[in-house]
């Protein structure tokens, strides 16, 4: 793994940066590709470096770099890449290169010659021309050409990409390293040389100036997984819609010592049978809630209304997940939108809207511990549900991440 920037050369500054570049190249000292991993396998069409268009960059090559050309009837897929640590008061990064590339341009997110770059978790090793919306990485810029760089994404001749992400994005987590991929793809058919050069490639971040204190309470050991296939919490793969919400006693956060801003939620995901799932229109919502007791004796209804809530905060609007295979037996992030604020003495009510509208057997799975009456869901075809719900042990294995 090459690291631009180790933790320990930030430690090592007086304080905190507010920022600083995480990684550069630009090939004018070194003309090679010693900075990068390089996954060219036995394709034709592979990243060299040279002087085939001016100075010293990386580009596409079917002669080891003595031209920027490609054979256009020889399908490859090839990458390079590098991977960075990210500041634990990481803010927003910018990454900042420039590029060129005729290829050939098609519907969608695979046709047919085009660049393209992505972000990713570094337990990913690069394979095919993946498309935006997988746990395990993301498509970035491009953006108004599906994610590819070709001629049908700018007029010709070298062009500036800026990309900018925050905290938000599921790959950006102060703290934690981060791969970014230069990847080629073309289908073997026909297209236009060069295919896609870059140069003058540049990683920075802004951090913000105080780091707040944080920390995370994990309710639950990973290893069991929930019974059945149906599901529960946090939603039901096997329905069209469900609602699910679960108790957390207040005294099961004695660890948080006082007030706490909640930024985040952890599950522990276990097996699913497909190889990628895709959610849309789910919600998670957060609350002070009474007593368990109470919860029992009044048979909470879909969304809460019977119950006696404050605060109600709805911290991860409206989002669309995907899950795969990749992602099993570990923890799954759920990065809020909006953070809910403990006041570190009631009990806190997670709900989860799963409003998607269509089912399939083959979702994820989530480890859960048995919690006495703590569990509240309803599940339905056909349109959301309504009314009382049942009740049940089964709350989802959970980390809250605060500050």
């Amino acid at each position: 793994m090459i690291h631009a920037m180790m933790p320990s050369m930030i430690a090592a500054l007086s304080g905190l940066p507010l920022s600083g570049t995480l990684f550069e190249d630009d090939w004018d000292t070194v003309c090679g590709l010693g900075k990068w991993n390089v996954q060219n396998g036995s394709a034709v069409n592979k990243w060299e470096t040279g002087t085939a268009l001016g100075t010293c960059c990386a580009y596409i090559s079917n002669d080891g770099g003595t031209s920027a050309a490609y054979t256009a009837s020889s399908s490859s897929t090839t990458y390079i890449y590098f991977d960075v640590t990210l500041p634990t008061n990481v803010d927003t990064i910018n990454l900042n290169f420039d590029w060129r590339c005729d290829g050939e341009n098609g519907g969608g997110f695979t046709s047919y010659d085009f660049g393209f770059v992505g972000i990713a978790k570094t337990t990913y090793t690069p394979s095919g021309s993946f498309p935006s919306g997988n746990t395990s990485r993301e498509r970035i810029g491009a953006t108004s050409n599906d994610g590819k760089f070709n001629k049908s994404y700018n007029s010709g001749g070298w062009s500036n990409e800026d990309i900018t992400l925050s905290t938000t994005n599921e790959f950006v987590n102060a703290g934690e390293d981060v791969r970014f991929i230069f990847g080629w793809s073309n289908d073997g058919s026909v297209g236009d040389n060069p295919g896609f050069s870059i140069d003058n490639v540049i990683l920075t971040f802004q951090g913000t100036p105080t780091p707040p204190s944080s920390g995370v309470v994990q309710l639950g050991t990973p290893g069991t997984s929930a019974s059945g296939t149906l599901g529960i919490a946090p939603f039901a793969v096997a329905y069209d819609y469900s609602f699910a919400a679960w108790i957390i006693e207040a005294s099961e956060l004695s660890s948080v010592g006082g007030t706490a801003d909640i930024e985040s939620l952890e599950l522990y995901m276990g097996l699913m049978a497909d190889s990628t799932y895709l959610m849309f229109s789910q919600r998670i919502y957060m609350a002070h809630i009474g007593s368990k007791s109470t919860w029992l004796g009044s048979i909470p209804t879909v969304g809460l209304g019977s119950e006696s809530l404050s605060n109600t905060t709805y911290v991860k609007t409206n989002f669309t997940q995907s899950y795969a295979t990749a992602d099993e037996n570990d923890w799954f992030k759920f990065n809020f939108d909006n953070s809910f604020p403990w006041n570190g003495t009631d009990n806190i009510v997670i709900w989860w809207e799963n409003r998607d509208g269509t089912y399939n057997f083959g979702g994820p799975t989530f480890n859960i511990q048995n919690k006495s009456g703590s569990v509240a869901y309803k599940r339905a075809d056909s349109s959301y549900p309504t009314g009382s719900c049942s009740t049940d042990t089964e709350r989802p294995i959970m980390k809250l991440n605060y500050t």
